[in-house]
């Protein structure tokens, strides 16, 4: 598109989208659907830069590879599972580490980021594909 200023406006767009998103991310861990529709504000941040920039933009906007993404996505939802079995709790129990009192890290945290992971670079691979054919 040629558009001055909807190239502009869609670029502060996409950042209210990744606020956005960070945003539910962090709160996830105490309402529901924290990871899932997180990953989907991204997606929707990047589909709209895609749509607009163009498939190269919409990449080079992207700080990492997807495949790797997905991977960091599934390595953290098997840890969030795996860690309370090493303490000697049942699988996917939550744990908590509360010696940061302003973000206390736990398991639910950890499968909502992994959760996050892999929605966005599933959903940003199947767009990408789709646009390039």
């Amino acid at each position: 598109m040629n558009s001055v200023i909807i190239t502009y406006l869609v670029r502060f767009i996409f950042w209210i989208f990744v606020l956005l998103s960070l945003t539910f991310l962090y709160r996830g861990h105490n309402l529901p659907g924290g990871g899932f529709i997180a990953g989907l504000m991204m997606t929707l941040g990047f589909a709209l830069l895609n749509l607009v920039l163009g498939v190269a933009q919409a990449h080079k906007a992207l700080p990492i590879n997807l495949n790797l993404l997905m991977f960091f996505g599934f390595v953290f939802v098997v840890s969030s599972g795996m860690i309370p079995l090493l303490q000697g709790a049942d699988f996917m129990t939550g744990m908590w580490d509360k010696s940061l009192s302003f973000f206390p890290l736990g398991t639910p945290v950890l499968f909502d980021l992994g959760v996050f992971c892999i929605v966005v670079s599933g959903c940003l691979k199947t767009i990408f594909v789709m646009e390039e054919h």
